[in-house]
Order: structure tokens, then sequence, then C-alpha cells
């Protein structure tokens, strides 16, 4: 036999709920409809699904606001969520009262404009783990950090009109050391340096160190070293590591297969194996470079007479001859030059961009512009004949800067090199034992106290060695210009020596050697 259930107007009534949060801030209502049966009707207890049940809502908004004034709430209420609740067929909460949140402040802070990328990767897509531990630099004038100070809460009030108080805010104590300058809350550097930031809770003190000291050896575990300033070394440098550095390096140790390249002197107590030691090299280069853009500018400045002879014909503006006109122009005005003038300046571009790392920033946006001007216009920011006047000044600019001035003073100091490439913008001095298989090339001078043994010497104003080639005759090369002397102290059979274009080979030990042009020959003694 089916279970028969009689259901006569069985009744949930509907209830609410009022409850504070937020530091008695805000009052949530809850409500839950009620529940009844139909009446007057048997019906299988099996049968009875939920269609069946019918919801109804018959609390009165009067009540629940008489509640909330018992509660001391008597103000910010909110009395049209409480009709809509009191409407609802379905469970319901809205927030029906609410005080002033607490705004929160900010602690003092210091912004970091840091230049340093994460990741450093090869042209391979790797990691490479020599660029792990980058050092943080700046350059002169160049902006820091940035001071926030700090910003202080505002309080709130409760729904009892009781204060509700936000958390306390710290400033920072901003301590600046050497070679920084704060302005306004802005910090800038006044030299170029390494930049030191030392933090302990709400201390914190920033400086600028112009010199770079690394106690122990440079290895995998230091990283590459690289630094816009001076860098001290106190051991070795080792295997695929570099040193370089804007201003001058020393290195206590040793150095093995790694490359070290100093902006203005260098100076290595240990021994050098297999290593390429530069120093003032990105000084000739900008020097080579200006002169071919110089070149380039012959070409240009052709153009830009042309173009304003052009506009006067035509009575319009520069701003009238737009980029696209430019490219056509060049091919007009420079005729059977114009391949001539392409060839140069797609080489000028290459180098631009393959010795970028080593070039000051002030090459890229003229070389940019030099490039786009002349091959996808749509992109170029030479937009006119006026833009293309303003490239031709920043050009000039760049020339007259890099342009060869006074001799340099660019100083290397080795006790003894093998099978090494050592170039300085200056002079080159090595201490002890000498060299075996280098090569070297000075812009001004080379002194060798001990004995050259193979390779190649260049210097452009003199050599001084004390002893040449060996006892079984290997080749060893010394050079100078025109103007040079050479000087040394036992040529043994091997040795080659140039001044300017002569040249003369000893078959035989010679004591006393003093080369130099004398009437436009050759004199060694």
């Amino acid at each position: 036999m089916r279970e028969i259930t009689a259901l006569n107007n069985d009744i949930t009534p509907p209830h609410y709920k009022i409850r504070l949060i937020e530091h008695n801030i805000i009052a949530i209502l809850t409500v839950t409809p009620g529940k009844r049966h139909p009446g007057g009707r048997e019906v299988l207890k099996a049968q009875l699904v939920e269609e069946e049940i019918e919801l109804y809502n018959n609390l009165d908004s009067n009540e629940i606001i008489n509640e909330l004034e018992q509660m001391g709430i008597t103000e910010r209420i909110n009395r049209s969520a409480i009709e809509e609740a009191t409407r609802s067929l379905t469970p319901f909460e809205a927030i029906i009262a609410k005080g002033h949140l607490p705004v929160e402040g900010f602690n003092g802070d210091l912004y970091l404009h840091s230049q340093i990328e994460n990741n450093p990767c090869s042209e391979h897509g790797k990691i490479d783990f020599r660029e792990m531990n980058p050092i943080e630099t700046v350059e002169e004038n160049g902006l820091v950090a940035t001071y926030l100070p700090a910003v202080p809460g505002v309080d709130g009030m409760d729904l009892f009109g009781n204060p509700v108080p936000t958390k306390e805010v710290f400033d920072l104590n901003l301590r600046l050391g050497e070679q920084v300058e704060r302005r306004g809350n802005k910090i800038y550097a006044l030299a170029p340096g390494r930049l030191l930031i030392e933090k302990h809770c709400s201390f914190i003190k920033i400086e600028v160190k112009s010199e770079f000291v690394h106690d122990g050896t440079v290895n995998l575990s230091s990283g590459n070293i690289k630094f816009n300033g001076d860098v001290r070394i106190g051991e070795d440098v080792e295997n695929s590591m570099t040193v370089s550095a804007t201003g001058k390096i020393f290195i206590g140790g040793s150095v093995r297969k790694a490359t070290i390249d100093a902006g203005r002197s260098l100076a290595i107590q240990g021994h050098v194996f297999s290593s390429t030691v530069s120093v003032g090299m990105q000084e000739v280069l900008e020097e080579k470079l200006a002169e071919q853009l110089d070149e380039l500018l012959c070409y240009l400045d052709q153009m830009q007479k042309t173009i304003h002879q052009i506009i006067d014909i035509r009575g319009v503006h520069l701003e009238d001859v737009d980029a696209g006109e430019l490219k056509e122009l060049v091919r007009v005005i420079l005729k059977e030059k114009y391949f001539e003038f392409h060839d140069k300046k797609r080489d000028f571009i290459r180098k631009i961009k393959e010795r970028a790392a080593q070039l000051s920033s002030d090459w890229i946006p003229v070389t940019d512009k030099l490039y786009s001007v002349f091959t996808d216009t749509s992109l170029t920011t030479v937009r006119n004949a006026a833009d293309f006047s303003q490239l031709l000044e920043e050009g000039r600019a760049l020339v007259k800067h890099y342009t060869k001035g006074e001799s340099s003073n660019n100083y290397l100091k080795i006790p003894y090199a093998v099978n090494s490439i050592l170039s300085c913008n200056g002079t080159i001095e090595v201490t002890e034992a000498g060299l075996h298989n280098c090569s070297v090339t000075a812009n001004k001078k080379v002194f060798i106290e001990g004995c050259c043994r193979g390779g190649e010497i260049k210097a452009r104003e003199k050599v001084s060695i004390k002893e040449t080639g060996s006892m079984n005759g290997v080749k060893t090369v010394i050079m100078t210009d025109k103007e040079g002397v050479i000087t040394i102290g036992l040529a043994r059979c091997g040795t080659e020596i140039w001044v300017g274009g002569e040249v003369h080979h000893f078959d035989m030990d010679k004591l006393g050697v003093h080369a130099r042009i004398v009437d436009g020959r050759l004199c060694t003694s």
C-alpha cells in the first residue's frame, strides 16, 4: 500500500537577522522567506515535490527599522534596501546601514629608477650566468630615485557615532650620502658611479660611489663586472669573464682568457694569459665613426642646398617637403654618387649596430633617423625637410664632439703577457719579463723592460724594448709612424722593424738599435 500523508497548512514563518561587521561600521540584513504547503488535500509523500511548496514574505519594514533604532542605529539607514528585503521571495542579504570606513594611508617609500634588466640572455636566447649579478650604475645628473612621502589615513566612524582610527603610517628616515642631491622629491646623481642603498626598517641611506671594489676573484659566482666609474679587483680574473669600466681599473691578480676594457687606465699586478686587454679604445672607435659621419654629411649638405633652391622656386615651406619626396630627391640630386652614398651609409649604420654596446648613447638617435629617412619613410621621425635640417644639425654636433682633439693620456701597465691582444689609446708599459707572441697597439708609446719574442708591436710615436726576437730567429715585428722612433737594447735575428713605410730585417743580432727616418732613409744606429 502507498503511504499517504495529509498536510494541513504546515507553515514555516519568514525571519530575518541583523549583524554588524567591520568594527560596527556596516549593518547587514539577512532575510529568509517563509514556506507553507497547500492544505485540505491528500498528497502522496513520494509525489511531494519542491514546486508544491509556496514561499511567502510578510515581514514589515518598520519592524526592522525599529530594531535598528533599539540597537542605537538611527542614521545612514538604507530604507530602500529594507523595503526590497521585505518583498523578496528568495534568500536575501544586503547592507542596510553604513558608517564611514577608514581610509588607509601609505608609509613613506623610495622608488628606484633601476635600469638593470632581469634574466640576461645570450644572443641565442639562453641565460648568460656571467651576467646574473649586474652592478647598479648611474649617470651624472641621472634620476636615481623618487621619494614618496608618507600619506596619513583618514579615520572612519561607526554606526553609533564612534571614531574608528586608521593604521598609523611611518615616514622614511632618508639620508643622502656622497654624490647625490635632492631636488624636491627627486634624487639625482651628481657624478657617474655605483648606486649604494643601505636600508634598515624605516632608515634608508642612498649614495653614489665612483669606485667599485671587488676583493675576491672575478668568476661565475661574482659575474661579469661592468661599471660606470673606477673598478678595483682584489684577486684574479678567470676564464671567459669580463671586467669593464669607464674609468680606471686595478687588478691585484692575474688575468686568464678574459676580457678587460678600461676607459682611462689599467694596471694589472699579475700576468696576462690569452686575454684581450684594452684601454681607451672606445674613443678611437668613436673618432673613426665621427670621420665616417662627417663624410656622409657632405652628401647630405649637397641635398640640403638643392632642397632650399626647390623651396624658393615653389614658394613653400620646409615642412611642405615630406619624407617620401626626400627619399626620391636623394636619388635625383646625388645622381651617379647615390650608390656610393648608399654603400657608405649602410657601412656606417652596420658598425653602429654591431658596436652599440661599446658606444655612447648619443649615436643611436642620429643613426636611426639616418636609416629610416632613406629606407622606410612610414616609420621615420624625419617627417619633412625641416626635420631633415634638424638631423644635419644633430649629425654635425656629433662630429664636433667626437672628432679627435688633444692626445690621450690613457695608460696600460702590466708585468708580463702571453698570447694576448693589448690595445691602448695612449701608452703601454710592460715592467717585468716582457711579452711572448702578443699583438700590441698603442696610439702613443710602448715601453717593454724585458724581452719581446714573437708577435707584433705597433706605436705611433715610440717603441722602446730591452730585447726582441730570439736565438731561434722567431719573427718579431716592431712598427711606428714615419715620425716615430724605435729603440732596442738587443735586436736578435728574426726582428723586423718598420718606420713609416721603410723596413729593416735583422739577419744577425745587433746591440743598441735606434731606428728613425733621417733624410728620407731608415737609420738603425
